[in-house]
């Protein structure tokens, strides 16, 4: 399976939390700031800028945002099933980088209380777990919408200028995306390998059978 199409069901699957996270959060919110969320905003934005605003009702200016919201979700997904592997490259440099550095600061260390050479020690595996790279990946997508992207095109004002507790929770729910984006991703690409695996496994097996009862076998 194409990691783009992966990584856009992963995406869509992430929302759906994110969605409920956004809810609750909101419903926390001091009631002089519990005014529309950014999926809402952009969705009336974007609607108002084509006309198409006056001719909505309530039910469908509904339908509109969760619209919008899951499709960016899903794009999103997109991307991250694209570059997934270009980020496991850096995080695997920077995890190398990291055991390099322990193992001189270790060695550093022993220089400074022994004589002699170093005794080498193996620095921990450092790793980036899949909720972890999509977490990172979706405090990306909120930086690059919510600073960049959306106020270029002026449909928000950038992050730095809405309250500091609606800015959190959209932080945080973009993290809560962008792990289960992550996770999902990674869990359905193992799946498929596992699956193909299992597959060539079994088609071996049965090549192997037939080239033994084949009467097309050379016999002694």
């Amino acid at each position: 399976m194409n990691s783009v199409l992966v990584g856009t069901f992963a995406g869509l699957a992430g929302t759906v939390p994110m969605t409920v996270a956004m809810e609750a959060l909101h419903r926390g919110l001091p009631k002089h700031e519990r005014y529309s969320l950014p999926p809402r905003q952009i969705a009336m934005k974007l609607a108002g800028a084509t006309g198409a605003k006056k001719h909505l009702n309530e039910p469908q200016k509904v339908g509109l945002t969760l619209l919008s919201h899951f499709g960016y979700g899903a794009a999103m997904g997109a991307i991250y099933g694209a570059v997934r592997c270009p980020l496991a490259v850096v995080s695997g440099a920077l995890s190398r980088n990291t055991q390099r550095f322990l193992r001189r600061t270790t060695d550093d260390a022993q220089r400074t209380h022994h004589s002699g050479p170093p005794a080498r020690k193996t620095a921990p595996k450092i790793s980036m777990p899949a909720p972890l790279t999509g977490a990172v990946f979706g405090l990306i997508v909120w930086a690059g919408s919510y600073l960049g992207l959306l106020p270029a095109m002026g449909i928000l004002a950038p992050a730095t200028r809405h309250p500091v507790r609606r800015t959190a929770l959209m932080i945080a729910v973009h993290l809560i995306w962008g792990s289960v984006t992550g996770w999902v991703t990674d869990r359905l690409l193992r799946l498929e390998f596992r699956g193909g695996d299992a597959f060539v496994g079994r088609s071996s097996s049965a090549g192997m059978r037939a080239r033994q009862v084949s009467p097309l076998r050379n016999s002694a």
